[in-house]
């Protein structure tokens, strides 16, 4: 069965969507995969093979000019797809690719209602018609958490009956704690992962780390992503003088990604908004304990109290210090969150069940295509 997965981003540079798609392809090699993303830092159309898949990146500089010839491009390539898999909800590419392709359609849109900021979140009602059409298209809607699918119920009621609940999956034998949990006060490290953008909170991490940091002088904070916010973040790192307590790793693979989680203490994600929180779940496998704000998936991923702390949103700066000093002072604490948090993922969020039943909708929805095609 060939299927094609359409997605604003893949490895090796991605954000939590692109690896998302790259965890299926990777986890189902019975199936033949294409990925059709974006590139940023490219001029032209390029292809290479990459977790199973033959990724096909597009400039995102030239991305209305190219997109009207790429299926025409594609079927010369590859032929006919038996499945067109699209993914995120704001992209040009997902209402492409519904307009363009005939085959069967499955939609996972990582969707949340809201912007990060007021003008994005009216932007949010613009989508609406082009994120209705697609779920139109649609056989089936899938959301990666509980609290997308009531969203998705909600927002658009009309694809209530294509909703399916699938949520991520971790690759537990790969995100593992590589050593035992520290329980000293001394030295606690702090990491964030993800875009740097304003909705995900990391100013405010930073104004509270350069709080925290005068009475605990070896604290320490790791933040690992990019994103239009970096030459803020770099920029606020120089002047407050923290070059030698904070780190910023643009980009790192998983191998590392696991290195630097199983290091850490305390994971930190203060974010406005969040569909599951991908992040904050591989930091749980690698038994640490995660303080976020209540938002989202984040709302069932962590367990308040038992796997972490979940602070109202927007994240004040008060309460993000509380929470954190809570932990910082109490190793014993940090200890048993984070094997609780482990518990949690090995429990709720096992990659092998996300791609069985990934599989299970593959095979069901490339039978309906076929047959009505006969």
């Amino acid at each position: 069965m060939r299927i094609l997965q359409v997605c604003p981003d893949f490895p090796p540079e991605a954000g939590g969507i692109g690896r998302h798609v790259s965890q299926i392809c990777s986890g189902l090699p019975e199936f033949q995969f294409e990925a059709l993303t974006l590139g940023r830092s490219i001029t032209s159309t390029q292809y290479e093979r990459i977790a199973n898949a033959e990724v096909i990146r597009i400039p995102i500089c030239k991305t209305a000019l190219e997109i009207p010839h790429i299926r025409d491009l594609l079927r010369q390539r590859f032929g006919e797809y038996d499945i067109v898999h699209v993914h995120s909800y704001q992209s040009l590419l997902s209402v492409f690719a519904s307009v363009r392709f005939t085959s069967p359609i499955l939609f996972t849109p990582h969707y949340h209602p809201y912007g990060s900021s007021a003008v994005l979140s009216a932007m949010k009602w613009l989508y609406r018609p082009t994120g209705r059409h697609v779920m139109k298209r649609a056989e089936r809607v899938i959301a990666v958490s509980a609290a997308e699918f009531e969203v998705l119920g909600r927002d658009f009621p009309s694809a209530k009956e294509k909703l399916l609940l699938v949520r991520h999956g971790i690759d537990c034998q790969k995100f593992k704690r590589l050593g035992p949990a520290r329980r000293l006060s001394e030295d606690v490290v702090l990491t964030y992962v993800g875009r740097l953008e304003r909705y995900k909170g990391v100013m405010e991490l930073l104004r509270c780390f350069r709080i925290l940091v005068t009475d605990y002088p070896g604290l320490a904070l790791r933040i690992v992503g990019q994103g239009p916010l970096s030459p803020a973040i770099n920029r606020f790192i120089s002047e407050a003088r923290l070059s030698q307590s904070v780190k910023v790793h643009p980009f790192v693979r998983d191998e590392h990604l696991v290195e630097l989680l199983s290091s850490s203490d305390i994971f930190v994600l203060p974010s406005r908004y969040e569909a599951f929180g991908l992040a904050a779940a591989e930091a749980m496998a690698c038994e640490v304990p995660v303080v976020a704000s209540a938002v989202g998936g984040l709302r069932e991923l962590v367990v308040d109290g038992e796997t972490g702390i979940l602070l109202p949103s927007p994240v004040k700066i008060r309460d993000l210090r509380s929470a954190l000093e809570k932990l910082i002072v109490d190793g014993e604490l940090r200890v048993r969150m984070g094997a609780n948090a482990r518990a949690r993922i090995l429990s709720l969020y096992r990659l092998e069940r996300m791609l069985e039943l990934h599989r299970q909708i593959y095979m069901s929805t490339g039978k309906r295509g076929r047959a009505s095609t006969v």
